[in-house]
């Protein structure tokens, strides 16, 4: 039977998380009539798909994909190509949503109030630690700092887009997201759909709780992501925005001054296990956005400006 909505999933060597969160995922699709799941293996090397395709055996809502090459935008995007759904769900492979998530994350697509929508990501009880501050939560995917009213981005752990956005913005960039330069798939896919004219909307009623591994609470964790949320950000400011402002040497070095004095004055806190200062967060991610920046230009742009298609792919087609 043809499916109204289709919900996304990729995963990679998570093989008790992702079963566990397949069968959140087929609970709740349930209880529409029409709705079904794709789960794309990216590449696993555990026993991912062999658990995923004992599921499928017991479940004809769940078709499992598999894509070994290119990291989890390459993934979306197959899956894409593969669903069938009017609408198409996206949600990560360590989430938990709330009873009636689903129906809430879809009505205003169902109700032609929004051509995207957004929802709410919150982070595990157990996962919460006094130290956070708006900048750990956002590198944690939570949404607190979204706009309720008009929200500038989806996170790709709880969104939702009518199939006729694909007609404008018809893929993920695949050098973005897990696998690639780490981050920013889900932010520039939004960007576009904005720029392309549509509605993205919020749904604070549509709730995934997210349950990350707790070694994403480490300093080492967060250095890491900071400098991949830096490279991300710099490749849409040069690819898509046409970034042309000259990053001065001057300016690199005094963010590399300024991180080594904070860090002799307030060095105490390498000796943490968790957590990591903001002002380190941020100088870092200033000192990597800078020299990656850099590093791009002049090199060819990868889109028009503020472009809906990536140049290779509208050669392609």
């Amino acid at each position: 039977m043809p499916q109204r909505t289709s919900l996304i999933m990729a995963t990679r060597n998570r093989a008790v998380i992702a079963h566990d969160t397949a069968r959140r995922l087929l609970d709740a699709c349930s209880r529409l009539p029409d709705a079904g799941l794709v789960i794309v293996d990216n590449g696993s090397t555990d026993d991912t798909a062999g658990r995923l395709a004992s599921l499928a055996k017991e479940n004809p809502r769940l078709k499992l994909l598999s894509k070994h090459t290119g990291g989890k935008a390459a993934a979306l995007n197959h899956a894409l190509r593969q669903s069938s759904g009017e609408i198409l769900v996206f949600c990560d492979d360590d989430v938990r949503p709330d009873a009636g998530w689903l129906e809430n994350l879809i009505a205003p697509l169902l109700d032609g109030l929004a051509d995207a929508v957004a929802g709410e990501v919150r982070l595990a009880p157990h996962l919460e630690r006094p130290w956070m501050r708006a900048i750990h939560r956002t590198a944690l995917a939570e949404t607190s700092r979204l706009n309720h009213e008009n929200p500038d981005t989806a996170v790709g752990a709880n969104m939702a887009i009518a199939r006729r956005v694909l007609d404008k913005v018809p893929a993920f960039d695949e050098e973005l997201g897990p696998g690639a330069l780490g981050l920013w798939e889900d932010t520039l896919y939004s960007m576009q759909l904005r720029q392309a004219g549509y509605r993205l909307a919020m749904a604070r009623n549509a709730t995934v709780e997210h349950h990350f591994e707790p070694q994403r609470l480490t300093r080492a964790a967060f250095v890491k992501r900071a400098i991949s949320e830096a490279r991300s950000s710099a490749y849409v400011a040069w690819h898509w925005q046409h970034e042309s402002e000259t990053i001065s040497s001057r300016k690199t070095a005094e963010y590399r001054l300024k991180l080594l004095v904070k860090r002799l004055l307030h060095g105490d806190f390498l000796a943490a296990n968790e957590g990591i200062p903001e002002w380190y967060l941020n100088l870092l991610m200033g000192i990597e956005y800078s020299r990656y920046l850099k590093a791009l230009r002049g090199q060819p742009r990868n889109y028009e400006l503020r472009g809906l298609v990536k140049r290779s792919r509208a050669a392609a087609t």
